[in-house]
Formats: C-alpha cells, structure tokens, sequence
C-alpha cells in the first residue's frame, strides 16, 4: 500500500538523539523525546501519561489516557486510548529508566503546564516540539515519526509483527506490516555480511 507522509529515522539520527538524550538539561524535552524514542507510544499517549501509570523499577509503564486537541482547539483534552488495543503495557528499557527517575514523583502528569497539574496545552506541546528540534538537531520530522521509527526496528531485529503490534497497540499486524516495518535503505545494508557468506565460495 502507498506509504503516508510519516517516515522512520534514520539509524544515525535515532542513535545521535539517544545519546544526547541524558545531556539535555531541558526537562520536558529530556521526558518527551525519551518517551517516544524508547516506547514508540503515539504523542498523544505520552502527554496523556502520569507518574503514577509507571512501574519505572520494574521496567514497564501502562497507557490508559491521551490528551488530544480538538478541531484546533489550544484546550487539551483528556480522554481513552485510540482504540482498546492501545491500552497496553510498554517497556521502559534501562537507558529511559535513567531519564524519567530524577524526576519521578508520586502522581500527576508527567509533562504539564506551569501549574504542574494540567496537561500541555497545544501551543505549549508545539513549542516543546520546536525546543527538542533544535536542541537535539532533528530535521524533516514530526514527533510521530518516533512511533514509526520503534516499529522500523523492531521489525528489522527480528520482532515478528505479532509481537510488534502488541507493543505499539495495535488490534491486528496489518498497520505493521503496511505501516510500520518500511524497507529502509539500513535495513537492506544489514544483509550485506549474509549475501557475502552465501556467495563466498563463488568469488
């Protein structure tokens, strides 16, 4: 099927913005960029997230909320998951267990307004959006297009679609396997050593 406009990151540019992640002394770009990098959860699950919905020393967190914008609206609302399958459980891997403690509390959104109780506002999530652009050098992306990125590599490691839409939260493996596992110029690279082991007793 014809691909839509979001694309996977490059394994330069994920790898660079992971890095540079635990230097970024801009909390909300540290906590977003990190949610989205390392759990492929769509943006709107993660400004819908709270403290409380994460089991950080046991390495998983569960998606039960997004906060989405309504016909242009600045006013974010709350409200369930995309679909049932969306509410899940998602890991936290090791490297995003390191961002999110220094800030851990015991309740409440993570990422909020001024008053520390309100989710982000529209104009607030876009000028986050500007800041982590800038500060980790992103080019031609969307917050998206971590989503897409997760289920890229995912796909290209050896994770079968199943598996793969089960962590993205998915009903089925169609959006995978349409969506999600693109070929990418790195993942066709990869097969380099294979092709030279299957034709090294020709050369």
């Amino acid at each position: 099927e014809a691909a839509p406009h979001h694309t996977a990151l490059s394994d330069e540019m994920i790898s660079h913005i992971k890095r540079t992640l635990p230097e970024v002394e801009d909390r909300d770009i540290k906590l977003f960029v990190g949610l989205l990098a390392y759990t492929g959860m769509r943006p709107e699950e993660a400004l819908g997230l709270k403290w409380e919905d994460l089991h950080i020393e046991k390495g998983y967190g569960i998606i039960s909320r997004a906060v989405v914008f309504c016909y242009g609206s600045n006013d974010p609302v709350v409200k369930e998951p995309k679909t049932a399958s969306s509410t899940r459980t998602v890991i936290l891997p090791t490297p995003l267990q390191a961002l999110l403690k220094p800030y851990q509390k015991a309740k409440g959104f993570i990422l909020t307004c001024p008053d520390n109780v309100s989710p982000l506002t529209a104009s607030r999530k876009q000028c986050l959006w500007e800041r982590a652009k800038k500060r980790l050098e992103i080019k031609n992306a969307v917050p998206y297009d971590f989503r897409v990125t997760y289920g890229t590599q995912l796909c290209e490691n050896g994770v079968t679609s199943k598996q793969c839409a089960d962590l993205l939260g998915h009903a089925d493996t169609r959006m995978v396997e349409t969506i999600y596992a693109r070929r990418r110029h790195e993942s066709v690279t990869k097969q380099q050593a294979l092709l030279e082991r299957m034709n090294k007793d020709y050369f």
